[in-house]
């Protein structure tokens, strides 16, 4: 209140005083105009005073009161004189000064915090990352995060782009993980349950920069601002080690798996006949290798395709599972060559190594199993289980296995008149093929077969029967759909085989089935249509001295039966 009156008595008395002194002037100074013109100078000076004491007296401290206040409240005054115009510029410099003084605090807090999350980032040992709704990398990540995946640049990428740089190759994974973190934006609560079946980022191999694959997981946390979701922030830890780590273990897992199911098939077909595989698939491939350089030679070729035929059956009878698909492989390109495409005859030397790698793998289970048969327990155990019996019960799994392969039902039987056929193995590669094609070719699918009348089930039987000339024969029949030689004869006319106007017999097309390259499909599978198979069970016979006989019946089934001469 003090304050006040003292202001006011500033404000007013000078001006007063000057008033009343032009007032009295007239009255005090002769002549009368000399009076008049000092009391209208004393009124002049009287109104200067005043404004000069208002402007110093009272305005300055509410100026600077309000700059002092940021101008939240602009000072105002009405009118159009000239204290309004000085409010008018004093409220504009207040305000100018209020905003850099704002904008500089606030880059001083920007500064501390960039400061305290370079400090934090600097120092924590994962790799961190922050995106927001658009995906775009923060220039806020840790260093742990550059050290692992071996890059400077890393803010402001697309996410997708940092993880996945060749967009083609990683198209689907891309889509997939911009999906996923766009549902979490847009569904925060799903942060919080997020297994590893549904993160796209769990347990990923990403290429770096330098080359190296490394594995990582990357999980998420939410950063809020007033309970609003602004950012993601991602964790990475590289998990490559641990990553190794399980791949080895699966490997050796594996590796313990293969020679479990090695082992039981050796036992299985008996140890003899498996390690007669492995020697006589080492002299066909040393063969076969040895012909490469000849392999245009068309005589060259069909020889080496019917060596690797017959080994993928044995093979495959052995349940040797990798070796058969390798045997397949050289299959395809060998059938190439027949077209004249010999683009893929380098390859041919890759796959033999790595069937070499595949024998390599069983070589010391092979060595145990022949100390096992030069034992008293292996010489028991082969008398306990003659070869004939590893035979057919090892054909009974591979058949069935095959069936399953194409979707047949069928019921397989096996008989003999030899207690011990001794020459089983000579003959094993023909039968093998012989079988297989009664799977493939002959017995229909069980729809067919249904609405042929027939059981769902087929019926593959093999004999091996005495002659009256002490002679074997080897009969393989089946209940299947039998041999349509129209469409066997059209083929043959497609392929070169017979020419058009040619009218040939039965007998003439079933050795024609018999030649190489001659196949019934137009589509080759694992199991056949590369006209083969036939071609070799005619070169194995031939080479025995054997003879072999067909009988077909339309929708009936086939028998398939060779004759071999005593001693052979």
């Amino acid at each position: 209140m003090k304050s006040l009156l003292s202001k006011l008595t500033v404000l007013f008395i000078p001006p007063l005083i000057l008033s009343a002194a032009a007032g009295l002037a007239p009255f005090l100074i002769r002549p009368l105009w000399l009076g008049i013109a000092v009391s209208a100078f004393l009124l002049m000076l009287s109104v200067i005073v005043f404004r000069i004491i208002v402007r110093f007296t009272v305005l300055q401290p509410i100026f600077r009161m309000k700059g002092e206040a940021d101008g939240e409240d602009p000072f105002t005054l009405s009118g159009k004189d000239e204290f309004s115009e000085l409010a008018e510029r004093l409220n504009r410099r207040i305000d100018s000064g209020s905003e850099r003084e704002n904008a500089a605090r606030e880059e001083l807090i920007s500064h501390i915090k960039a400061a305290e999350n370079d400090k934090y980032l600097l120092n924590i040992n994962e790799g961190l990352l922050f995106i927001d709704y658009g995906q775009i990398i923060s220039k806020y990540h840790s260093r742990a995060l550059g050290e692992i995946f071996d890059r400077e640049e890393i803010g402001g990428q697309h996410l997708s782009d940092f993880l996945y740089p060749d967009r083609n190759e990683a198209r689907e994974k891309r889509k997939v993980l911009e999906k996923f973190i766009l549902n979490l934006f847009h569904d925060p609560s799903l942060i919080d349950s997020i297994d590893d079946e549904d993160n796209p980022l769990c347990h990923i191999w990403i290429s770096r920069d330098d080359g190296r694959r490394i594995l990582v997981d990357g999980s998420f946390r939410k950063v809020e601002e007033d309970g609003e979701l602004v950012q993601l922030m991602i964790i990475f830890r590289d998990r490559t080690d641990e990553g190794i780590l399980e791949k080895k273990l699966d490997e050796s897992d594996m590796r313990s798996d293969f020679e479990l199911d090695t082992i039981i098939a050796i036992l299985r077909a008996g140890p003899g006949p498996f390690i007669q595989f492995i020697e006589d698939s080492d002299a066909r491939l040393s063969r076969f290798r040895k012909n490469i350089q000849e392999i245009e030679d068309r005589q060259v070729l069909e020889q080496s395709l019917r060596d690797i035929s017959s080994m993928k059956c044995s093979a495959a009878y052995f349940d040797f599972r990798a070796v058969e698909k390798l045997c397949n492989n050289l299959e395809d390109i060998l059938s190439g060559f027949r077209e004249g495409n010999f683009s893929r005859k380098e390859a041919l030397d890759i796959i033999i190594d790595d069937i070499y790698i595949q024998f390599e793998s069983v070589e010391g289970l092979i060595g145990r199993f022949k100390e096992f048969l030069s034992s008293e327990h292996g010489r028991a155990y082969e008398i306990s289980k003659n070869e004939q019996e590893h035979f057919f019960d090892t054909l009974k799994i591979m058949m069935a296995r095959h069936a399953d392969e194409l979707n047949k039902k069928v019921e397989f039987h096996f008989s003999s008149d030899f207690e011990n056929y001794e020459k089983i193995g000579d003959i094993k590669d023909p039968i093998i093929h012989l079988l297989r094609n009664a799977v493939d070719y002959g017995i229909e699918t069980p729809e067919d077969r249904l609405a042929g009348g027939k059981e769902e089930k087929g019926k593959i039987s093999l004999v091996i029967g005495k002659m009256n000339d002490n002679g074997v024969r080897i009969t393989v029949e089946d209940d299947g759909s039998g041999i349509d030689f129209d469409r066997i004869r059209e083929i043959a006319v497609e392929k070169g085989f017979i020419k058009k106007e040619e009218s040939p017999g039965q007998a003439n097309l079933v050795r024609t089935m018999f030649s190489s390259g001659f196949s019934s499909r137009d589509q080759m599978s694992g199991l056949s249509g590369r006209g083969v198979g036939l071609a070799a069970v005619k070169e194995s016979v031939a080479r025995l001295g054997g003879k072999i006989a067909v009988k077909t019946e339309r929708l009936k089934g086939s028998r398939f039966s060779i004759d071999l001469p005593s001693g052979s």
